[in-house]
């Protein structure tokens, strides 16, 4: 919020990874800071360094492209690329797909739904765990409506062992003739999640391997 560290001492400081706005003078005379951390979510007013004598000897750690970057660069901070967490609530490609966060640990048990497809294809490969910002996330489900009306795909290979859900018409109006392919040792499991609520037919075909 507004003047929320103005005048103060600090030398360094990691802003919250969900910090969505940096007030007005919220970081003024602040003449003692040297680097501060500000993840992609966060926009900055204008005048959140202001009065701050030389301002390019802060270095602002930080996702290159990030409100963040555009913003230390204009106003003449140093700008150091940082790793940084995938956060719920930014939509995430890779893959051919499309990804939602919903557990942003980075030590590789975090999680991720597939919420859809980036280009309709005829196979889609849905893998164990993906690669976002740096770190692996574990593909735990399938959204509602992530494939839905996609009827060039003919062939869906899950990879995944850790899926635990597949929501209401996930693979609704794909080919009708599509086939399905699961790892053998969760095929019983993925069987009943995949059932006409998920939107798989009886056309449709699902195989273990």
């Amino acid at each position: 919020g507004q003047h929320a560290f103005a005048g103060c001492e600090i030398t360094s400081i990691v802003l919250p990874k969900y910090l969505n706005y940096i007030g007005f003078y919220a970081f003024s005379n602040c003449e003692q800071l040297k680097d501060i951390t500000i993840y992609q979510l966060a926009n900055i007013d204008d005048f959140a360094f202001s009065n701050i004598e030389d301002i390019s000897k802060i270095d602002v750690k930080c996702k290159p492209g990030s409100p963040a970057a555009v913003f230390a660069a204009k106003s003449g901070m140093k700008v150091e690329k940082t790793k940084v967490p995938a956060l719920k609530g930014i939509k995430y490609k890779a893959s051919n797909l499309k990804f939602d966060v919903i557990d942003d640990k980075t030590d590789g048990t975090g999680k991720v739904v597939v919420s859809g497809i980036q280009k309709a294809k005829k196979s889609v490969t849905i893998p164990k765990n993906v690669k976002l910002e740096g770190s692996r996330y574990m593909v735990v489900g399938i959204s509602k409506n992530a494939f839905k009306g996609q009827k060039k795909i003919e062939k869906i290979t899950i990879k995944s062992k850790t899926i635990t859900s597949i929501g209401k018409n996930a693979f609704k109006k794909i080919n009708a003739k599509a086939a399905i392919t699961v790892p053998k040792a969760s095929f019983k499991t993925y069987k009943k999640m995949l059932n006409k609520k998920a939107g798989v037919t009886k056309t449709m075909t699902i195989k273990k391997k």
